[in-house]
């Protein structure tokens, strides 16, 4: 287990805050939207530091990073989700350092996403229709 060490990174705190309650899909287009390459190229690399102390028997990605190029950043995110869902699958989350930020603006606000959108339709038109009945 970690230290109880605090450490500021926005990208993990909002990545090790919001797995398991926004899909993998979603999660990866609020990272690659929000954060610079260079955030997310250092994110992931405190993270499989991080996750290397571990110990664990899978052998995570290495640290290095990917190439420059166009797919870099989508590339990196890839690999940090993948990490975080190893971790996640295995309830390990908790032995990582704590993920913190010191200015809540660096952080997404998840956007209303389409299965969202399609609940408040479903109340708005329930909510048209007993109008229409008065």
């Amino acid at each position: 287990m970690a230290d109880s060490q605090f450490v500021v990174c926005a990208p993990l705190c909002f990545l090790v805050n919001k797995i398991g309650r926004l899909d993998n899909k979603s999660l990866r287009s609020l990272l690659s939207d929000y954060y610079s390459t260079d955030d997310i190229v250092a994110a992931k690399k405190k993270l499989i530091d991080d996750a290397n102390r571990l110990q664990l028997s899978e052998k995570l990605l290495r640290a290095a990073s990917h190439r420059d190029g166009d797919s870099r950043h989508d590339h990196e995110v890839n690999d940090m989700l993948s990490v975080i869902n190893l971790l996640h699958e295995k309830n390990i989350l908790s032995n990582l350092s704590t993920y913190v930020v010191d200015k809540p603006d660096q952080m997404p606000s998840p956007r209303l996403l389409e299965g969202d959108f399609k609940y408040f339709m479903h109340v708005f038109e329930r909510l048209t229709e007993k109008v229409d009945q008065y």
